[in-house]
């Protein structure tokens, strides 16, 4: 695995502002997770399943992200 590689997006075949777009998608999803599940780790009665069709959501997206890019094939999730 390489720490720097100045071809990601070429191989990826994504642009500066698309790569970017979805990270920070990736990242209001994830603080947008932490509130939900600490909500519902405290109050188990509120918001019920909703974080789990949030996560389930992402997930579908991420994976569909992975095969358009072609990193489906590249790295298998089984690694």
């Amino acid at each position: 695995m390489k720490l720097v590689d100045f071809t990601h997006l070429k191989t990826v075949g994504e642009t500066y502002w698309q790569h970017f777009s979805w990270g920070v998608y990736a990242v209001v999803t994830f603080v947008y997770m932490i509130i939900l599940s600490t909500i519902h780790g405290i109050f188990p009665f509120l918001i019920p399943n909703y974080p789990d069709r949030v996560m389930i959501r992402f997930l579908e997206k991420f994976r569909s992200r992975r095969v358009r890019t072609g990193q489906a094939d590249r790295l298998p999730e089984s690694e």
